[in-house]
This record gives structure tokens, C-alpha cells and sequence, in this order.
């Protein structure tokens, strides 16, 4: 009888530690700290299919947050008919100057390519939604390529830290869009970013 008692005993020992580990095992940890998922770019988006487009892609920049009178930025736009690069003033984007060279399908297409090889379409999601303000003493770079009609391609991102939609290679989508504009150095070492 008292050895009943005893196996009786251990039984009821493994089932309650069985449901005890299924319990525990089941139970969502509320400490966990989830990661933001990375929006679904459609179907990674073939930038060069817009090479034959009225499309246009742009890659502003820009500076610290100032006064209205002291605020600059710098867009470089790039199409198949032309290049681009504006200087801004105000947060109203008042062009002071700007300096437009030719530009055609094929050599939109190559550039269209590189962009794609930076991962430029590549998106993130942020828990900022709207940048302005965002990396107050550094710089905010913003990316679109539109297509008459639509924004194929709407991100940003800073120099403050990772935060931004843009999840692509940011260093070298920089040095892709200043190279479109010769002289661009020249042209833009007034601009105070």
C-alpha cells in the first residue's frame, strides 16, 4: 500500500512538471522586444524598366535645423533628357541656383542599374513616420523615384543614426548621384549642410 502511495506519488509529480513546462513553454514572454519587419517591396522593384519612362529620381540632402534663413538643401535630379542639381534655401526649398546638363535613355538606364545594385528601391519600416526634424544637427537625405503619376520609390534616412525608411546602401547611392553632375564640389561649396 505505501508503495501505491509512493508511485502514485511520482506520477502525479511528472504530470503536474509536464504541465507545468507546457505552460511555461506556451506563454508568450511579454519581455520581449520585437524587431520592425522590413515593409514588402514589391516583387524588389526593376528600376531599370523605368529607363524608357518619364521618370525621374532624386536624392536631396538636407542640413542641420536652423532658422529659415540659414536652412539649405541640395537635390540632384537625374531623368533620361537631363541632369540636375538645385541649391536650396528656407524650408520652403527656394532654389538660389541650379545648373541642368543633358542626359539620355542609355546613360539613364546604366545610372538606373547602379542604383539598383545599391539596393536604392530597398525600403524599412521606422517608427518615425514624418523626418522633418528628425537628426536635428546632422543630415536627413531623402530618395524618390516617381513615374509619372506615382512614387515608385518615397524613403529617407540620416546621418544621426539607422532610423529612416531607406534600406539601402546609402553611401554609395551618394556618390552614384554627385557623380551625374560634373563639378558638383564647385557647385555646391557655398552650401552650408
Amino acid at each position: 500500500m505505501k508503495d501505491k502511495r509512493y508511485i502514485i506519488g511520482v506520477i502525479v509529480a511528472i504530470v503536474v512538471a509536464f504541465i507545468a513546462i507546457v505552460l511555461i513553454v506556451s506563454k508568450p514572454s511579454s519581455n520581449r522586444v520585437d524587431k520592425p519587419a522590413k515593409d514588402k517591396v514589391p516583387a524588389a522593384v526593376n528600376l531599370t524598366k523605368y529607363a524608357n519612362s518619364n521618370s525621374r529620381t532624386e536624392y536631396t540632402t538636407q542640413g542641420r535645423i536652423v532658422g529659415d534663413n540659414q536652412f539649405q538643401s541640395v537635390r540632384i535630379s537625374v531623368s533620361a533628357t537631363e541632369r540636375k542639381v538645385e541649391v536650396m534655401n528656407g524650408y520652403e526649398n527656394s532654389v538660389v541656383s541650379s545648373q541642368t546638363f543633358p542626359n539620355n535613355s542609355a546613360a539613364y538606364s546604366t545610372f538606373l542599374e547602379a542604383l539598383k545594385q545599391a539596393s536604392y528601391a530597398s525600403k524599412q519600416t521606422s517608427l518615425q513616420k514624418d523626418f522633418r526634424g528628425v537628426c536635428p544637427l546632422g543630415r536627413r537625405y531623402v530618395y524618390i523615384l516617381e513615374d509619372p503619376g506615382s512614387k515608385v520609390v518615397d524613403t529617407w534616412s540620416t546621418t544621426c543614426s539607422k532610423t529612416g525608411t531607406f534600406a539601402g546602401n546609402a553611401s554609395l547611392t551618394r556618390q552614384l548621384f554627385q557623380a551625374q553632375i560634373p563639378n558638383y564640389n564647385r557647385l555646391t561649396s557655398a552650401v552650408r549642410l
